[in-house]
C-alpha cells in the first residue's frame, strides 16, 4: 500500500511491504542506503543520495555518469570529498 500523497516508487512501496507505514517512516532513499553501507547517523544528521552524472557544455549528457565502475566511482567520490567534504559532509561510494 502506497499512500496517495506519496510517489509510488520502489523505495516507498518496499517500506510498506516490510510492514512500515511509509507516511510515518519514509525519509527518502538516503537513510536506507546509508544504513546499507554501515553509516550510522547521529541525532540531527542527514543522509542524502546523489548520482554521478556526465555534463557536456553545461548540459546533462548522461544521468548515469557513463555507467562508471565501482572503483571509478570510488576515485571520483574521493575527489569530491577532497574538494567539498568537511567535518559534517562526507561522500560514500
Amino acid at each position: 500500500h502506497v499512500p496517495r500523497r506519496m510517489t509510488p516508487g520502489s523505495s516507498v512501496a518496499m517500506m510498506s511491504v516490510l510492514g512500515y507505514d511509509p507516511a510515518e517512516y519514509f525519509n527518502g532513499r538516503g537513510p536506507l542506503e546509508a544504513a546499507d553501507l554501515g553509516v550510522e547517523l547521529g541525532h540531527g544528521q542527514w543522509a542524502l543520495r546523489c548520482n554521478l552524472i556526465t555534463a557536456s557544455e553545461g548540459m546533462l549528457a548522461d544521468f548515469t555518469g557513463g555507467h562508471v565502475s565501482t572503483e571509478e566511482a570510488r576515485v571520483l567520490l574521493e575527489a569530491l570529498n577532497d574538494q567539498l567534504g568537511a567535518d559534517h559532509v562526507r561522500f560514500y561510494p
